[in-house]
């Protein structure tokens, strides 16, 4: 951010949070290494910070969604140990016995 009077900067810094500093410098580095350091004389305020933490997410992501496991199904916790190297005779009686039909 520029820093023409410290009064303006401290108050937009304050609006990016206690992260602010940080998220100032990662805008930056971007723009040095995309060839557009020119650019960062011209980010004032906060709100161009978050616009180009928006941009540089988008870009990164190349327009792609966030993953989420939050409404997968959870893993079957209820398999029969060894099934797989159990005869068919075995598999079906321990099916059965689950069911309730042997005890």
């Amino acid at each position: 951010m520029s820093t023409e009077g410290q009064a303006a900067p401290s108050a937009e810094m304050t609006k990016l949070g206690a992260t602010g500093p940080t998220r100032v410098d990662n805008v930056t580095r971007y723009l040095d290494a995309a060839g557009l350091g020119v650019l960062k004389s011209g980010m004032i305020t906060a709100d161009h910070v978050i616009a180009w933490e928006k941009h540089i997410t988008q870009q990164t992501t190349q327009g792609g969604a966030s993953s989420s496991t939050a409404h997968r199904a959870p893993p079957d916790t209820g398999g029969i140990p060894g099934y797989a190297n159990m005869s068919f005779a075995q598999r079906r009686f321990e099916q059965d016995r689950r069911a309730g039909k042997f005890r």
